[in-house]
Order: structure tokens, then sequence, then C-alpha cells
């Protein structure tokens, strides 16, 4: 296989015995596509294990997966080191992150409690997700399906996009060395981009508030940026309303403002991921698009 020239490939048994056969206990999430899988090799390395559900398009999804992040390298996205395909088994392995998904951090409760978040931290996340997501687009890659659970975060907390089965590939013209394209305007006016934005301003929001977008739809019909800002104050854990109340609202409302244009209900008036990107960066000094 090609692609056996980025990334390497491993054997069912290797992994079977890296994950305790696929032991209940090792799993460290679930998603629509796959069962994710703690594995820890015999010289003590940990590993992340995808093994992906047995459906029809098991195939499409598999080298979706393999053809973006297998061929791609960035510092926003989960690195793919190894995959296995064999019969009835397609397993993606992936480098394991400490932290977990974003989903589980902002909203898994531990001994009853759920974690607060810094805002500068959170701030780092939107960022970096907002940065991964400009480079993707700009290569001509969509994700199709941006959320909580597929941000996956190191032990510094730098934010790592997974799940890209549904991943398409609408223009590019890719080198070894390099992803480079021009996107269109039929394109880019199909939506298919301005999905991603959307799916980011709703994990934005829910960066911002600490609160699952669900909860926060009936409100989010009427509300105007300045009340948004004082809801979040209002309704922030209160172990960090304090400590929010100290970072500008100004930022707060920017960020606000952000989310909210990417959530318009006409994809055509959504900014691109560049333009987030771009404007999360002026507000907080960040302002590398890198690729490693």
């Amino acid at each position: 296989m090609a692609l056996e020239k980025h990334v390497t490939r491993m054997s069912f048994e290797e992994l079977g015995k890296a994950t305790d056969d696929f032991h209940c206990m090792n799993i460290i999430g679930t998603g629509k596509l796959g069962t994710m899988y703690k594995a820890i090799l015999q010289n003590g390395w940990f590993l992340a294990v995808k093994k992906l559900h047995n459906s029809y398009d098991f195939d499409q999804e598999f080298m979706s997966e393999l053809m973006t992040v297998g061929r791609m390298r960035h510092c926003n996205f989960v690195p793919l080191i190894d995959f296995c395909y064999e019969i009835n088994s397609r397993l993606l392995v992936y480098k394991y992150m400490s932290n977990g998904n974003l989903h589980d951090l902002l909203f898994s409760a531990q001994n009853g409690k759920v974690k607060c978040i810094e805002w500068p931290v959170r701030v780092k996340i939107a960022v970096g997700i907002a940065r991964g997501l400009a480079w993707l687009h700009q290569v001509g890659v969509v994700h199709s399906s941006i959320c909580s659970r597929c941000i996956l975060l190191d032990h510094g907390c730098e934010p790592k996009i997974s799940n890209f089965g549904s991943a398409k590939l609408l223009k590019s013209n890719f080198t070894s060395s390099s992803w480079r394209t021009v996107v269109d305007n039929e394109v880019w006016e199909s939506g298919s981009f301005k999905k991603d934005v959307y799916e980011f301003g709703v994990v934005l929001l829910e960066l911002i508030a600490e609160k699952e977008f669900s909860q926060m739809n009936g409100y989010l019909k009427s509300f105007e940026g300045l009340d948004m800002v004082e809801w979040t104050f209002q309704n922030s854990k209160p172990c960090d309303s304090d400590e929010i109340r100290q970072v500008s609202e100004n930022e707060i409302l920017e960020f606000v403002r952000v989310a909210v244009d990417c959530i318009q209900s006409n994809p055509a008036r959504r900014p691109s991921m560049l333009e987030v990107y771009k404007t999360l960066s002026k507000i907080t000094g960040r302002s590398e698009l890198g690729n490693d």
C-alpha cells in the first residue's frame, strides 16, 4: 500500500496484545465511526487505537482517514502513526493524548464535580482548533464532523483535531512535500467548508460558556452579544466566575461575536476559517498558521 511511505503497518495480533484484546477497561472514547482504546506496547509506549465499526462504508471511512491524516502533518492534528488492514479489521493507531478529549474536559464530572478550565487555556484551545481548520481548508480538505469529542488534548492542552473518517478532499494538487490548492468559488459556495465553520462556532460557544450547545439553543435565538457575555458570567462555574471577570470583557465579547458569525443560518454569511483564525489571532496576539 502506497501509504506505508507515510505511516507504518501493524498486525492485529500486535494491537490485540497492546489493548488486552480490546478489553472494555481500555476504552477511552467512542464515536459514530469506531471505538478508541488505550494501548501499551512492550517497550512501554502509550498509543491510542481506533477500531472502526463494521459498517457498509467500512473501507471508505478507513481510507478517508488514512488519506488525510496519514499524508498530512500539522501541530493541531492528532498524529497517525500506524494502521492495520486485515480481514474484518480496520484499525488506526494514533499518538496517545494524555488529556483526553475536549468534551470530557468541559463536561464530564469526576467525584461529582466538573473540572474548571481557566480562561487562557480555553483561548489556547480555541485558537489552536481554528488554526488547524484554517490550514485544512487551505489545502482543500473538509473535515465534516467537528465537535468537542473529536478535539483531543495533549499534556499541555494543545488541541489536536481527530476523526477524519468523514473528511473530503475537494480540490488539491498534492506532492510528496506539500499540499497546495486554489479553492474556487463554486466549491466554496457549495457550503462544504461552511459546515466546518458552523461546527467550529458551536465548539467555540461551548468553550466560552462551558455549557453544551444543546443547553444554549433557546437562549441563542434572541440574544445580543453583550447579553451573552453577562450570561457567560452568570452561568460559569463558581470557581471560575471571579477569574473570568478579571479578563477583559471586550475579549470575551469578541469571541462571542466570532462564534455567532460562524453559526449564522445562512452559510453564505459565515466567514471562512482563515478569517476566523486571523480574527482570533488579532484578539489574542497568536498568529502562526504553521503546519508542523
